[in-house]
């Protein structure tokens, strides 16, 4: 069973403890809305046409008549049967489209041929009533590996303009994780929320996840002046200008465990010392006392 996790604080004695339980999790929980609830695919095809659903066979799929409507063009070319050429509503998919079906099938190939239409309608208007027009935001998320190549050639025969971000290549665009509200601490809880959620409730243990967050949440506060503050520090190791992920990566003795000592004193050292000259620097106090996560800086 799947567990969420709840953080906050008590008053005891009027001082603020922090805590942190598991309750489990429930239809209508994270991500989905409040008022929703997960059905298996199937259920939902057969509640909008019984006779249409994967589970009657693919013969009874291929022999089923095409609706009326859908013989118009109201929007792009789906395909063809007996019946002539069945069309997509426009009007109908500004609401979202969900493709089902078993792998092989050609799911990815009709998510991307309704990407060119849509690239299309961007370059050549028809001006058609329901039909997106020029201005028509398109995000495509694609996590195959020619899959990329594909939507840009599509976009690039229709001449249509198209920017790929790639987050796993550090020359191109990328997504910031960390860029959330709150301090160090409270980033880092959400970057860690992200990877179970991402990786699932078992991948991410009870003891791990405040280890990460606090590890997260020290990486963070590695700067150029931190490095700089570091006797003997090897710069080909502990450069600058490096990301949170390999000032974490250092913490945990990715390298070896002599950088991670190493990196960990000059963090705390440098905090000591500038709490001492009476001038704390905040990102460096909460790393060596442990405060936990706010969702306001000071």
């Amino acid at each position: 069973m799947y567990k969420r996790q709840v953080r906050g604080s008590r008053t005891i004695n009027g001082e603020k403890v922090p805590f942190e339980k598991f309750i489990p999790a429930s239809d209508g929980d994270y991500p989905l809305a409040p008022d929703t609830f997960m059905l298996g695919p199937n259920v939902v095809v057969g509640m909008v046409s019984p006779h249409a659903g994967a589970v009657s066979g693919a013969a009874a799929t291929r022999a089923r008549a095409t609706p009326p409507v859908m013989l118009q063009k109201i929007g792009p070319l789906l395909g063809t049967n007996d019946d002539g050429s069945a069309h997509l509503s426009a009007a109908a998919m500004l609401f979202g489209v969900a493709i089902i079906g078993k792998p092989g099938s050609g799911k990815s190939l009709c998510v991307r041929s309704l990407f060119g239409w849509h690239c299309l309608e961007r370059v050549n208007p028809t001006g058609k009533p329901g039909y997106p027009g020029a201005n028509n935001t398109l995000i495509a998320f694609e996590s195959k590996g020619d899959g990329v190549a594909k939507y840009v050639e599509w976009a690039h025969k229709l001449g249509d303009k198209v920017l790929v971000i790639d987050v796993a290549d550090p020359r191109t665009r990328g997504i910031d994780l960390f860029a959330v509200p709150g301090d160090n601490a409270a980033k880092a809880l959400f970057f860690t929320n992200a990877m179970k959620y991402t990786f699932g409730a078992d991948a991410i243990g009870d003891r791990s996840f405040p280890t990460i967050v606090s590890v997260l949440t020290a990486a963070m506060s590695v700067d150029d002046r931190g490095l700089d503050s570091i006797e003997d520090r090897d710069d080909r190791i502990l450069k600058h200008g490096m990301s949170p992920i390999f000032y974490a990566y250092q913490l945990l003795a990715g390298t070896s465990d002599k950088v991670a000592v190493q990196l960990a004193t000059g963090i705390k050292a440098l905090g000591i010392k500038l709490r001492e000259r009476g001038t704390p620097d905040e990102t460096l106090e909460q790393v060596i006392t442990g405060r936990p996560p706010s969702l306001c800086t000071t």
